[in-house]
């Protein structure tokens, strides 16, 4: 073989290994860049889900914070309520002032019920709000039994007694409702990406 022939020999290896090198690092970068891109969308699916997961953490905590607050002022008007009408005047008129704040005040509650309960469902699969309905029902039934006791107080001593057991049992439930609603929500929300809560 002569020097000619021997170099279009090594020229032709060359350009081979040169070609095979090029496809070789071609198809490298192309399942890399595959890799990469897929990495890019697991790691924007999970910082969705974390987002997601947030939202309705933050959500849920609000609106329990919310009728936690509430109960307490079921609570502390039903106590305000209660006061004795065989009192000096200008005493019942005090204290039947502070008894129309606080009644205003849980009005205002209810708005704030409403507005977060509707955020909360916007954080949840549809079906996952039904978890929440329970405890607004009793929260509403609560707060029409306080008003008939509102109304009624000076009713007959046998019609307030009835009015009176209407109150303390819509303030269980309610309790109860609000007990079990933060209990699932504990739970389900313990851990991101939770199945029990998503």
């Amino acid at each position: 073989m002569d020097a000619g022939w021997a170099t279009v020999v090594g020229a032709v290896i060359g350009t081979g290994g040169a070609v095979l090198g090029a496809v070789g690092g071609f198809l490298a970068g192309k399942a890399q860049a595959k890799g990469t891109v897929e990495g890019v969308r697991l790691q924007l699916a999970g910082q969705r889900l974390d987002m997601q997961w947030q939202a309705r953490r933050d959500a849920c905590g609000a609106l329990i914070g919310l009728y936690y607050k509430a109960l307490l002022q079921f609570v502390s008007t039903w106590r305000l309520s209660q006061y004795d009408h065989e009192r000096p005047p200008h005493l019942v008129d005090a204290d039947e002032a502070k008894l129309q704040e606080a009644l205003g005040e849980l009005r205002q509650r209810t708005e704030e019920v409403i507005m977060l309960k509707t955020a909360y469902q916007l954080t949840v699969p549809p079906g996952e709000e039904d978890k929440a309905e329970a405890v607004r029902l009793a929260y509403d039934a609560t707060w029409r039994a306080l008003a008939a006791w509102n109304a009624g107080r000076l009713s007959p001593p046998h019609r307030r007694a009835l009015i009176r057991q209407e109150f303390e049992d819509a303030l269980a439930s309610y309790r109860a409702s609000l007990a079990e609603f933060t209990a699932q929500a504990q739970q389900g929300l313990a851990h991101p990406h939770s199945a029990a809560w998503m």
